[in-house]
């Protein structure tokens, strides 16, 4: 008998029944046993319910299992800039704004699992360490992070490229790199294309 498989199943129906404790209880069960996607569906489960601490113990227990995706989590939680993410928030994000008034903000942990969740494979763990460092100004690491999260398709990793590219006047790589972050469906890539070209012209 396969445990998570039964455990995620009644899992899944006491999810649509809206019972969150005995949820609760199926997912923890799982993630007792080291199942990762228990640990990091307790996180979850836990931050809808608004306990922010054990839906932190929980996503670090799945990062630690090789959650990608639960590293990169923490990553936003602890990172202090992590406000309003975007305007069309993910149910992730309107998770994480419900948290951060409640985790202390520490950029040396943003750091570590930022860069975890890029290591196990999350092209946004790599954007974001990638920002911090340009921040701090380590413009060669962060230039390397960049340009591994632009490898993997992220279209902001490919547009910060050109535009430290643009910046040290390598006008053409810059130009290739704002045309991928455009293909990827960056629309302000699209538009510095436009003005490159404007500054530019063949």
């Amino acid at each position: 008998m396969n445990l998570f498989a039964d455990n995620f199943s009644e899992a899944l129906v006491l999810y649509k029944e809206g019972k969150p404790n005995k949820l609760i209880h199926y997912y923890d069960k799982a993630c007792n046993t080291n199942n990762v996607q228990g640990c990091a569906s307790l996180g979850k489960i836990y931050a809808k319910e608004g306990n922010s601490v054990k839906a932190v113990i929980s996503w670090r227990k799945a990062c630690n299992l090789g959650s990608a995706d639960s590293c990169l989590l923490l990553g936003l939680v602890y990172d202090s800039r992590t406000k309003v993410i975007s305007k069309n928030k993910t149910n992730d994000e309107l998770l994480l704004n419900k948290m951060l008034k409640e985790i202390p903000q520490d950029k040396i942990k943003s750091k570590i699992f930022f860069d975890e969740a890029c290591s196990l494979g999350n092209p946004n763990g790599c954007f974001f360490i990638a920002k911090i460092y340009k921040e701090e100004k380590n413009y060669i690491k962060a230039m390397l992070y960049f340009t591994i999260a632009c490898n993997k398709n992220n279209a902001g990793g490919c547009k910060y490229l050109g535009r430290m590219y643009a910046e040290s006047g390598s006008t053409e790589k810059a130009l290739s790199f704002y045309r991928k972050a455009c293909n990827l469906g960056n629309k302000k890539a699209c538009k510095l294309i436009s003005n490159f070209q404007k500054l530019y012209p063949n």
